[in-house]
């Protein structure tokens, strides 16, 4: 197979939706130093910028785990924080305060129980210790 006929083919798997076209693609054009083609570029900017500015898959493995964790835990330590915000002053107590970030948890990948928040609360609390 010719590269211009490779080159052809990676366009023609991008264009049909194969996300992994983009991948090989790009090691071509790497491995040959050649500059990328627009139909490339675009779709590759984006991905970098995925993952490095919104986090993109958070690792491999277990690293890609702890990631995932440790930005749910901060999600639930936000609402708990914005929840006893919210109730300051009028005799909320700490339950109070965490079923209220239960509820504006639902539905979002950091939900979980009362115990759950609670637990986050505490190891995003030890971790802001930790480098103090």
């Amino acid at each position: 197979m010719t590269r211009e006929v490779e080159i052809a083919e990676y366009r023609r798997r991008w264009e049909e939706g194969d996300f992994r076209a983009v991948i090989d693609a790009f090691e071509h054009f790497h491995n040959w130093s050649e500059p990328l083609p627009d139909w490339l570029a675009g779709p590759v900017h984006f991905a970098l910028e995925f993952t490095f500015l919104e986090g993109g898959t958070g690792g491999k493995g277990n690293a890609g785990f702890a990631k995932k964790a440790a930005r749910i835990d901060r999600d639930r330590t936000r609402y708990l924080v914005a929840s006893v915000c919210l109730a300051r002053g009028r005799g909320t107590t700490e339950a109070d305060a965490l079923e209220q970030a239960r509820k504006m948890l639902a539905g979002k990948p950091a939900q979980g129980s009362a115990g759950a928040i609670r637990a986050s609360y505490y190891r995003v609390k030890n971790r802001l210790q930790k480098k103090a």
